[in-house]
């Protein structure tokens, strides 16, 4: 698992929820008081870089995915990960 890989997740989650990285942004600040700004999601899911581990903890609750490792075990080794993950959330 690389960067990419989890950063495709990660956006297939976003957009799973129905939110966009600004209404992210604002939820992070409301919620965690977490400063982040939009374009700093988008580089996460690009791979670009990687968030830290209380920003990945509070992304998750956002996205309400209590089980992104074996989300990310589970994925088949392929370049199409489209949908993978949220197949992945609603069977269980």
């Amino acid at each position: 698992m690389n960067n990419t890989e989890i950063g495709e997740c990660m956006k297939q989650l976003r957009e799973n929820a129905g939110l966009s990285a600004k209404d992210v942004s604002r939820l992070l600040f409301d919620k965690y008081g977490i400063e982040m700004n939009h374009r700093t999601l988008f580089n996460y899911e690009k791979g670009r870089s990687s968030p830290d581990l209380v920003r990945f903890l509070a992304l998750c609750e956002i996205y309400n995915c209590r089980d992104f490792l074996s989300l990310m075990r589970q994925k088949p080794k392929s370049h199409n990960t489209v949908g993978i993950c949220i197949d992945k959330l609603s069977l269980g």
